[in-house]
C-alpha cells in the first residue's frame, strides 16, 4: 500500500439560499427564509498512510470561511457573519491497527471549530474533541463468518451539541449528545 495526499480547495457563491428559523406563535416547526447571498471559501487536505501492514491513518482537515455577502433582516445587516450551523474547521484522524491475524483496533478522533448557531453570530458552540474507539474479531472459515464488535462513542465524554437548532425560539439551540455510547454486536454470515 501507498500513501496519498490530496488538497482541495473551493469556492461557491450562491443566491437566495434558504435558512431555517422558529416562531414562537408555532413551537417545534421550522420556517425557512432567503438570504440575499452567501459566500463559502475552503480548504480540504486529506492524508492516509499505512505504516506497515498493521497500522494505518486516516487524516482529513478543512478549514472553512463561510460567510453571508448580502444579508438583511428586520433591519439589521450581517453581511459578513458567519453562516451558522457549519464548524470553522473540521478535523477527523483515524489510527486502524489490526493485532494478531484477526484483531482489529479502531481510534478516531474528530475536532470540531465553533458553530454559531443564529444568524447574527452571537450564540455559539464552542470547539471541541469526540474520540471513538472499537475491537473487531475476525474468524472466516470456507462458508462461514463471525465478526463480533465492540466499542465505545465519546470516551472522555466530551460535552456537545449532537444538533444544532438554527434560529431556534426561546434560545433552544442544542440537543445534547450522548456522554457516552456503548455499542456491540456479532455479524454472521452463512
Amino acid at each position: 500500500k501507498k500513501s496519498s495526499f490530496q488538497v482541495s480547495l473551493f469556492q461557491i457563491l450562491s443566491r437566495n439560499e434558504l435558512l431555517p428559523f422558529e416562531i414562537e406563535a408555532f413551537p417545534g416547526r421550522t420556517f425557512f427564509r432567503n438570504v440575499g447571498r452567501t459566500d463559502r471559501l475552503g480548504l480540504e487536505l486529506l492524508v492516509k498512510h499505512p505504516f506497515s501492514e498493521f497500522i494505518s491513518i486516516i487524516a482529513n482537515w478543512s478549514f472553512n470561511r463561510f460567510t453571508f455577502g448580502e444579508y438583511e433582516l428586520d433591519g439589521e445587516n450581517f453581511e459578513g457573519n458567519v453562516l451558522p450551523g457549519l464548524p470553522n474547521f473540521q478535523g477527523f484522524v483515524q489510527l486502524d491497527v489490526r493485532v494478531l491475524k484477526n484483531l482489529e483496533i479502531n481510534y478516531q478522533n474528530q475536532i470540531i471549530g465553533r458553530i454559531f448557531a443564529n444568524d447574527s453570530n452571537t450564540i455559539f458552540q464552542s470547539p471541541n474533541s469526540i474520540s471513538n474507539i472499537s475491537v473487531k474479531y475476525n474468524l472466516e472459515k470456507e462458508k462461514f463468518s463471525l465478526h463480533p464488535y465492540f466499542g465505545l462513542n465519546n470516551v472522555f465524554q466530551a460535552k456537545y451539541a449532537d444538533n444544532i437548532r438554527i434560529n431556534a425560539f426561546g434560545s433552544r439551540f442544542y440537543e445534547a449528545a450522548p456522554n457516552l455510547l456503548v455499542f456491540g454486536g456479532i455479524r454472521v454470515r452463512l
